[in-house]
């Protein structure tokens, strides 16, 4: 479940640092399943098999938990983005201008509404 609107999980550095987390903890898991997976032919004997047939399952496990935190982290940063609470570029020179140019825009439009009103009151000349 997301955390609620407000909270501090929404921040920039909350939500690098749980990409991070998630990121190291597979990176982690990998590199320990491919170490147990590495047999000496030498220890190959029927016990060792055993435990490092259990070893690799349980590191296997594990590192399927680690990518559906993943994933899990993946829907939380998507809902947030779609509801609008994941700011993911901010205001960039671009929109800036763009409301620069509205509002620009929007005081000569009320201005020639207020003079085109003005030029409508204006009592007409009788003869």
């Amino acid at each position: 479940m997301p955390p609620k609107v407000g909270s501090t999980a929404y921040d920039d550095k909350s939500l690098s640092g749980r990409v991070g987390k998630a990121t190291n903890a597979i990176m982690e898991r990998f590199q320990d399943l491919v170490a147990k997976a590495l047999v000496e032919p030498d220890k190959a004997t029927y016990d060792h098999t055993a435990l490092n047939t259990m070893q690799i399952e349980a590191e296997t496990r594990a590192l399927i938990r680690a990518a559906e935190e993943v994933l899990t982290l993946t829907r939380e940063m998507q809902e947030l983005w779609l509801f609008g609470h994941l700011d993911t570029l901010g205001k960039g020179d671009a929109e800036r201008q763009t409301e620069e140019d509205a509002k620009k825009v929007t005081e000569v439009l009320e201005k020639l509404v207020r003079s085109q009103n003005s030029e409508h009151v204006r009592p007409t000349e009788t003869s």
